[in-house]
C-alpha cells in the first residue's frame, strides 16, 4: 500500500519538481556496491570532496508523484555499467534504498525509501530515465 507523504490537502495541486543533479553508484550497498540497484547518491561537491573511486553517474534527480524519478545520459555510462544495469528492459533493485537526509531535505519530504523490485527502464533522446517508487520508512500510525 502506498502511503501518501502528506496529509494536507494543499498538496494536492502538484507543484513542479523541484530538480537536483547529484552523483549516482549504481550497484548493492551490502556487496560493496556490485549487484543491481543504488549504492549511493551522492552531492556533486561531495563525491569530489571524497575522491571516490566507484564508477559514479551524473545523474537529475526529482520527486514527484511519490516517485524519485532518475534521468542521465546514455553516452555518460560505461560499457561496463550498460552491460550490469541496463542491458535488460528492467531495472532490479536487490535491496531497499534508503533516500540519503540530505537529499530528503532538499526535496522536502519524509524520510523515505525505494523498494526492492524491478523497474521499467525508458530511453528516450540518448537519456535512460528510471521511475522508483517512493515508500515512507516511518508509519506514522
Amino acid at each position: 500500500m502506498l502511503l501518501p507523504f502528506y496529509s494536507n490537502s494543499h498538496f494536492a495541486v502538484q507543484k513542479r519538481p523541484k530538480i537536483i543533479d547529484s552523483q549516482v553508484i549504481f550497484g548493492t550497498p551490502s556487496r560493496d556496491c556490485s549487484g543491481p540497484g543504488i549504492c549511493k547518491i551522492y552531492t556533486i561537491h561531495g563525491a569530489r570532496r571524497l575522491n571516490i573511486a566507484c564508477e559514479m553517474v551524473l545523474t537529475r534527480l526529482a520527486v514527484l508523484d511519490e516517485e524519485l524519478q532518475l534521468s542521465f545520459p546514455e553516452a555518460a555510462c560505461t560499457e561496463r555499467l550498460i552491460q550490469q544495469h541496463f542491458i535488460n528492459a528492467y531495472f532490479a533493485m536487490d535491496e531497499n534504498f534508503v533516500l540519503p537526509t540530505w537529499l530528503s531535505r532538499k526535496f522536502e519530504c519524509p524520510s523515505v525509501f525505494v523498494p526492492v523490485g524491478e523497474y521499467p527502464i525508458l530511453r528516450k533522446s540518448g537519456f535512460i530515465w528510471l521511475k522508483l517508487p517512493l515508500r515512507l520508512l516511518y508509519n506514522p500510525s
